[in-house]
């Protein structure tokens, strides 16, 4: 009888051990799988919130799926943005940089006048670099020289009459100056020795060359018996074609 009981208290025994294995090796799958799904789970909403923030930086609003989505979306959005400011500052860098150019040209052209030049009858002479043209009026002709004046060929005095002209016009002398002539009075006649630029022309033995496209009050006004007289500026009977002097 005591062995029966035995028996019967150890196969209960069993049997309870057996369930409460079964059980718990059900409560460690259920665990082991629950942790694995919330895990899951929590790692999906992760990348959704990851997702909606891509597409907000973006600006794309198109509402991409997942993490990788928005941030295409949102690279995107900032690249566009990107180049759209690009071109402004390329564009004004381009206008700014023609501007330059154009101001460069101006001011190159602006350094570099044209060279004075003077008629000479049938030509035109340089009076740069000791430049000049000597006119002679007996034979109507000139010619190109070029040297000092003691060394030009060209025979200002009374045994040759030529003219040695420097400037033709107010505006071939520096400013603050004149083209004034040099008058020579003889009893075979009155010739010019020289036309340059002064700082003064006095009435008299000199004339000043005026412009003729200039109005008369650009000629001095000089001491008469009579009082003050306004000269006027009139074709020259000596020079070549197209010279005006100043005279009453």
């Amino acid at each position: 009888m005591e062995r029966a009981s035995l028996r019967s208290f150890g196969l209960a025994s069993l049997f309870v051990l057996g369930t409460a294995m079964a059980a718990c090796g059900t409560d460690t799958t259920g665990l082991f799988a629950s942790g694995g799904q919330g895990s899951g789970a929590s790692g999906g909403a992760g990348p959704g919130g990851g997702g909606q923030g891509g597409a907000g930086q973006g600006g794309a609003g198109q509402g991409g799926a997942g993490n990788n989505g928005g941030a295409g979306q949102g690279g995107a959005g900032n690249n566009g943005g990107a180049g759209q400011g690009g071109a402004g500052p390329s564009s004004s860098s381009a206008s700014s940089s023609s501007a330059s150019s154009s101001s460069a040209q101006s001011s190159s052209s602006g350094m570099m006048p044209p060279p004075v030049m003077v008629a000479c009858g049938a030509v035109t002479c340089p009076v740069e670099n000791e430049g000049a043209c000597c006119w002679h009026d007996a034979q109507s002709q000139g010619e190109c020289v070029n040297g000092p004046e003691n060394n030009d060929g060209c025979n200002t005095s009374s045994s040759g009459r030529e003219t040695r002209i420097e400037c033709q016009l107010p505006q071939d002398c520096p400013a603050g100056t004149v083209c004034c002539a040099d008058l020579n009075q003889s009893q075979g006649g009155n010739w010019y020795s020289l036309t340059r630029c002064a700082d003064t022309c006095t009435y008299g033995p000199q004339r000043v060359v005026c412009d003729p496209q200039a109005p008369d009050s650009d000629c001095p006004v000089v001491q008469t018996q009579n009082g003050p007289v306004q000269t006027n500026c009139e074709p020259s009977t000596i020079l070549p074609d197209g010279y005006q002097i100043c005279r009453l």
